[in-house]
């Protein structure tokens, strides 16, 4: 079926792999690759490379359904191994196993102060 023949309704469904909105597909993608260390400023592009892979196993699903099976195992894949990390990391920080490195307060010119992650070098820093 051509999509342009596509009601709004049929659109949306062709955009869900198993249920799971290709969108959210993409973005856990994006997600993976900044855990293993993905660059920030590289973000866009690995974005529409994921959205292309994720239209490609749309597309894969649609023209051979029996490949349905092994995109159904590479999304739950995807999902269960970032929920199980997300989890992991989520225990760890709250058991204290994992410290979270002290916020610096920094006195701005003006006066006001403002958190930050890493104390800048100048000396009106204190720690909290």
């Amino acid at each position: 079926m051509d999509i342009t023949q596509l009601g709004a309704q049929d659109f949306l469904d062709k955009l869900t792999l198993f249920g799971v909105p290709a969108i959210a597909i993409v973005v856990a993608l994006v997600a993976l690759l900044r855990m293993v260390g993905l660059s920030g400023k590289f973000t866009p592009i690995a974005t529409v490379i994921a959205g292309f892979v994720v239209a490609l196993l749309l597309g894969l699903v649609d023209v051979y359904p029996q490949s349905s099976i092994i995109v159904k195992y590479i999304v739950a894949a995807i999902f269960l191994g970032l929920a199980g990390s997300g989890t992991y990391s989520l225990v760890k920080r709250a058991m204290g196993w994992e410290t979270v490195p002290p916020k610096s307060v920094v006195t701005m010119p003006d006066g006001t102060t403002k958190q930050t992650d890493t104390p800048p070098a100048n000396k009106d820093v204190t720690d909290n």
